[in-house]
């Protein structure tokens, strides 16, 4: 182990007790010599030194840490390159920080490391790194990593241990396939691996924590400010004087029921849009509450990355506890379309509680930070979860992916179907089409959301108008309320044109909009009889333009007739 440094402002005898420092605490070297810069913010201080890979470690860098003057409470940060001469600043508090940091760099070429040392949280998230020589050989791209995300297999030890007292019979009964069923069998394998002590702690302490009413104001003990604090994560609320929390929480139903005792009905009805298939009417936000209830109460947090990794009789129960407590009818595509709610919501419910996470800059403060509607091995678990190197790398391309969005609606929380369903003639019930619904969405007071939505609706317009011009008859039939399957699919390829975009799927209509496997076969049954129908009457006019031709063909013949007869008889 050897090192050097360069600055004009050091102190020279702690930084040579802390590089020897690291030498004593060293246990095993690899010959893998590094180079590695640190940064110490506060005091302008820059060390330089090389130092074999084997040192850096979660004990070492501690001792260190202390040597320069830097407690636990202090920040450390490495900056993670992320291009030619841009890199992120990456939180390094635990032993798998600093294990996830050696495995990053040791994926690159440069082999070298930049520390920062800081006492107040940087307001920057991105910086400036030293550009790299030679980009094409140095650069460490993302996308050559394998395409198969998964958890660190760290994360999901208990699943193996799991599977081994299955096979060994034990008499424990655990099981991984409803929520409550997951939190069992996980918190028994965090205390056969001595990890349930120090997680209940902080369940003991949020237990025995009464915040004051200044704590309150400042989000408790969180460091972010309020520009940066992520949009969707959940912050502490205010308590009255008696203890009450102010303002709307978590749970769920409780509409639901006080409909149910007001009306003495057990089931509640509820109707679906027949454009959109969403729910809608008055009863449609209720639905939607309690089928969320449903789906929190039996989807498990614990062991689940996808929608599709929830077990098939998890989700067979949300449904029939849907199907016992409203009027509705019981198909496979009612089904659907509760699994499709299901599926959205709790998407939602992930990515907020990903946003809390993402609230607090470390472990302790976010385990501090329960959120109140899940289990405190819950969110142990999640915190390994979104802080593994595999999750942050799908969850960066996917809000940069959010963040290339151009075409916004204005309805907030109200869904389209609901609109639609509002929109609806009030004579005929028939609801709008696509290009009408597109206009009522994405437009507020004839001010388009966005440049992109305009551009969009009057390209719409002008290919209809074209196609209109082309048939005199299809414009006849236009001129009614009653939109056609031609218009909407004018509208569709105008969206496509015009935003360059290759899904197949149809848009500006909403995630219930998709159609199931019945309803496309349902469609294409009755596109068939249409075509059927138009070509029935084709024939039926062309018949009728043939016989009527053939009267007056006769009718001409016998007129010729009676003229040459009566030209003979002269």
């Amino acid at each position: 182990l050897c090192g050097r440094r360069s600055s004009t402002s050091l102190i020279a005898d702690p930084l040579d007790a802390a590089i020897k420092s690291l030498a004593k605490l060293n246990p095993t070297l690899t010959g893998e010599i590094w180079e590695v810069t640190i940064i110490c913010k506060d005091k302008k201080r820059v060390l330089d030194i090389t130092i074999d890979k084997g040192a850096i470690t979660f004990v070492n860098l501690s001792h260190f840490r202390e040597q320069l003057g830097y407690s636990a409470r202090d920040y450390c940060f490495y900056k993670r390159r992320c291009g030619i001469d841009e890199a992120t600043l990456q939180f390094v508090d635990t032993r798998r920080d600093i294990e996830d940091m050696v495995e990053e760099v040791s994926n690159t070429r440069e082999r070298k490391l930049r520390l920062i040392l800081t006492k107040e949280y940087p307001e920057a998230e991105r910086v400036n790194i030293t550009p790299l020589k030679r980009s094409r050989e140095m650069q460490h791209d993302d996308d050559e990593e394998d395409d198969t995300f998964g958890f660190d297999e760290s994360i999901n030890e208990y699943k193996d241990w799991l599977r081994e007292l299955i096979r060994d019979e034990d008499s424990r009964d655990l099981h991984d396939d409803f929520r409550n069923d997951t939190i069992e069998t996980y918190t028994e394998w965090l205390r056969e691996e001595g990890k349930l002590r120090e997680i209940s702690a902080y369940q003991a302490y949020i237990n025995s924590r009464r915040p004051t009413a200044a704590q309150e104001e400042s989000n408790d003990s969180s460091e972010s400010p309020p520009s940066e604090w992520p949009s969707h994560a959940r912050k502490k609320k205010k308590q009255t004087e008696g203890g009450k929390e102010v303002g709307r929480g978590t749970l769920k139903g409780l509409a639901a029921m006080a409909k149910r005792m007001k009306t003495q009905q057990k089931k509640l009805k509820v109707d679906f849009s027949p454009n959109l298939g969403g729910p809608c009417g008055d009863n449609r936000r209720t639905f939607v509450d309690e089928v969320v209830m449903f789906m929190r109460l039996n989807t498990p947090l614990i062991g689940v990355r996808f929608w599709k990794d929830v077990k098939p009789n998890v989700k067979s129960a949300i449904i029939e506890k849907v199907m016992d407590a409203w009027d509705i009818e019981d198909n496979p595509e009612t089904r659907e379309k509760i699994l499709k709610i299901a599926h959205e919501r709790y998407k939602g419910w992930r990515a907020t509680l990903s946003a809390t996470y993402r609230a607090y800059p470390t472990y302790e403060m976010r385990m501090k930070n329960l959120p109140k509607d899940i289990d405190i091995v819950e969110w142990h678990y999640l915190n390994m979860y979104f802080g593994s190197r595999k999750f942050k790398k799908v969850s960066r391309r996917n809000s940069s992916n959010r963040q290339q969005v151009k075409v916004l609606h204005v309805m907030g929380s109200k869904p389209f179907s609901q609109c639609s369903w509002e929109k609806r003639d009030p004579e005929t019930g028939v609801e709008p089409g696509q290009m009408e619904l597109f206009k009522t969405t994405h437009s507020k007071q004839g001010e388009w959301s966005s440049e992109m939505s305009q551009s969009i609706y009057n390209a719409a317009a002008r290919k209809l108008s074209l196609e209109e011009s082309d048939d005199s008859g299809e414009q006849e039939s236009r001129c009614t309320s009653v939109p056609t399957a031609k218009e909407d699919l004018v509208f569709q390829d105008a969206y496509k044109e015009t935003t360059g975009t290759k899904s197949t799927k149809s848009h500006g209509k909403g995630y219930l909009s998709n159609p199931t496997k019945n309803q496309l076969l349902k469609e294409r049954i009755k596109e068939q009889e249409r075509e059927v129908q138009i070509l029935k009457e084709q024939l039926a006019k062309a018949a009728a333009d043939k016989e009527a031709d053939k009267a007056s063909l006769k009718a001409e013949i016998m007129e010729e007739m009676k003229a040459m007869m009566t030209q003979n008889m002269r």
